[in-house]
């Protein structure tokens, strides 16, 4: 009995120490705990460089260095300090006012300046809100066509590729949105005899319309046509051929692609339709592919681009 007695004791001791240790540990833990949360809101210093982040809009404080365009005809820099909300409608306004100058001297047809102002709304916006915006979008499109109709053929090129990365971030890669734009790069290497990159662009074009419209659509078949024109042009002469047989069987199906079959025939064997009299030529949409050797511009609007900038409209940011 006395060494279960002892036992009990000892298991009591041991059970009053450790509540003890727990009772006396408990303001230190909490004491802890307060000190660790007076640390943590504590205010911080901000890091070198990034002292107007929180109240500048997308790292505005750069702002103030951006003046392209015409930006000596249209008066000051932007202004860049207060309230982001503020910042962005003035940069909106003065992007808007820049889009504006453009459209007077677009219209009067002093297209060199036209080109510049809108090259400066577009470089506020897109230094601001990127290739989101949808009226960058926009912009680049007139860039492009008024490139175009200038002959400058590289710009031209290079201002419907940047578009093409605004469609991406607008309608998402892949989508049909993203043909006219593709046709405009087509057309503007093909003017440049960058057949490769033509082919590029075509193959696309007739990808997505196939997917979107189907085999037998006289749009897909057009762009299959110029595909296969352009394969047929650059050199490879085989693929182009069992594409135009392929195009070829795929029109006979409906009587309204006659022009079509026409053109595929003429693909397939080019010296037999030279030596004929076909009637007229296919429609825009279904014409074959032409490189100029001396780099002449191609159209610098279409039906198809037209619908696709009407989707999007220039609006303030707010």
């Amino acid at each position: 009995m006395q060494r279960d007695d002892l036992r009990r004791i000892l298991v009591l001791n041991s059970a009053l120490v450790a509540l003890s240790a727990a009772f006396f540990n408990l303001p230190v833990s909490g004491q802890g705990i307060s000190e660790y949360g007076g640390l943590m809101g504590m205010p911080r210093n901000m890091p070198t460089g990034h002292q107007g982040a929180l109240t500048n809009l997308y790292g505005a404080g750069s702002l103030n260095k951006i003046t392209g365009g015409q930006a000596a005809a249209a008066g000051s820099a932007l202004p860049v300090v207060g309230d982001s909300r503020v910042i962005a409608k003035n940069i909106a306004d003065k992007a808007n006012h820049y889009f504006a100058e453009a459209q007077k001297r677009e219209k009067a047809g002093k297209i060199a300046e036209a080109e510049a102002w809108y090259r400066g709304s577009a470089q506020m916006r897109e230094q601001v809100w990127g290739t989101k915006d949808p009226a960058v979008f926009v912009i680049y499109g007139k860039i492009g066509a008024l490139c175009t109709k200038q002959n400058k053929l590289p710009e031209a090129e290079a201002a419907y590729r940047r578009q093409i990365a605004c469609a991406v971030r607008l309608y998402g890669a892949g989508t049909y949105e993203m043909c006219p734009i593709l046709a405009h790069v087509a057309e503007a290497c093909v003017a440049q005899n960058k057949l490769p990159d033509a082919i590029n662009a075509y193959r696309q074009i007739y990808q997505l319309k196939k997917r979107k419209l189907g085999d037998t659509n006289p749009e897909s078949l057009g762009a299959m046509l110029k595909l296969a024109s352009a394969l047929k042009q650059n050199g490879a002469h085989a693929e182009a051929d069992a594409m135009a047989k392929e195009g070829l069987k795929l029109a006979e199906t409906l009587p309204e692609n006659a022009l079509l079959v026409q053109a595929f025939n003429e693909v397939i064997n080019p010296a037999s339709a030279a030596a004929g009299n076909p009637p007229d030529t296919p429609s825009t949409s279904a014409a074959p592919v032409q490189s100029s050797a001396s780099g002449s511009a191609p159209a610098a609007d279409s039906s198809e681009d037209k619908t696709t900038e009407a989707k999007t409209e220039i609006k303030q940011k707010k």
